[in-house]
C-alpha cells in the first residue's frame, strides 16, 4: 500500500459533504455536487484497487507459504532418509570389517555392492563384495596372481567371520608382495 490515507473514511466524508451540498442551494451547487460526486467515485475506485492489490499480495504470500511448507517437508523427508542410511551404514557388516584394513580402497557401487581395490607394487588387485539375502557374496576380480592362496581366488558366500578371514588372507598376500 503506497498511500497511508484511509480511503473509506475519506469516502464517508465526501458523501457527507455531497449530501450537505445538495441540501444547501447556493450559487452553482449542482456543479459542485457533481464535482464532489466524481471525486468520491475516484476515491472509491482507488480504494477498490488498493483492496484488490492487497488481496493479490495476500494470495501470493499464501502461495509462497504453501511452497515453503512443501520444501520444508521435502527437506525433513530427505533428512530422515539420510538418518536411515547412516544407521544402515553404521550397522553394515561389510563396511565395519573393511574399515579396519587401511590398505583397502573401498568404493560403494550401490547400497549392496562394494568394489575394493588394493594397490601393491607393480599391480592392482580388485574384487567385489555384495550383500544378497543376508549373505556376503565374494567375487574375485583382477590382479590376483597364480601364487595367491585359493581362498582369495575363489568366488563364494561368506559369513562375517569368513569375510574377516578373507581380509586377513589378503593382508598376508599383500605382505608377501611388499
Amino acid at each position: 500500500m503506497s498511500d497511508s490515507i484511509d480511503w473509506s473514511e475519506k469516502c464517508r466524508q465526501m458523501e457527507y459533504n455531497l449530501k450537505k451540498l445538495k441540501k444547501i442551494r447556493i450559487d452553482g451547487p449542482e456543479r459542485d455536487a457533481i464535482a464532489l460526486e466524481e471525486q468520491i467515485n475516484l476515491y472509491k475506485s482507488k480504494s477498490a484497487e488498493i483492496v484488490e492489490d492487497i488481496e493479490n499480495e495476500k494470495e501470493q504470500l499464501d502461495n509462497y507459504l504453501d511452497e515453503n511448507k512443501k520444501i520444508q517437508d521435502k527437506i525433513q523427508s530427505l533428512q530422515n532418509e539420510i538418518r536411515k542410511l547412516q544407521k544402515y551404514l553404521s550397522q553394515d557388516v561389510i563396511l565395519s570389517v573393511l574399515t579396519r584394513y587401511p590398505l583397502f580402497n573401498v568404493r560403494m557401487v550401490d547400497i549392496v555392492t562394494y568394489r575394493i581395490r588394493l594397490d601393491i607394487p607393480d599391480t592392482t588387485i580388485e574384487f567385489s563384495l555384495e550383500k544378497k539375502k543376508g549373505e556376503i557374496i565374494y567375487t574375485p576380480g583382477t590382479g590376483i596372481s597364480k601364487e595367491a592362496p585359493s581362498s582369495i581366488k575363489t568366488a563364494k558366500a561368506l559369513s562375517r567371520e569368513g569375510l574377516e578371514q578373507l581380509c586377513n588372507d589378503y593382508q598376508k598376500y599383500i605382505s608377501y608382495w611388499n
